[in-house]
């Protein structure tokens, strides 16, 4: 078998050339939190008791006076 090298060919890395490394790193994307907010508008009704004539919450079945 015949042993075939190259030697200094330009442009062909040999065991003479530094080596450098690099350290490559990738970016942090944040996700965005989506803020959801939701407003509940909530209406109490009053109505007079019929025996007190107090004010009472409509969906009230007793009178609280």
């Amino acid at each position: 078998m015949d042993n075939k090298g190259v030697l200094a060919v330009d442009g062909r890395p040999d065991r003479t050339t530094t080596i450098s490394e690099i350290q490559v790193i990738e970016p942090i994307v944040q996700a965005q939190v989506a803020t959801v907010q939701r407003e509940v508008v909530r209406t109490i009704v009053m109505i007079p008791c019929k025996y007190c004539q107090g004010l009472m919450d409509q969906t009230l079945t007793v009178c609280p006076n």
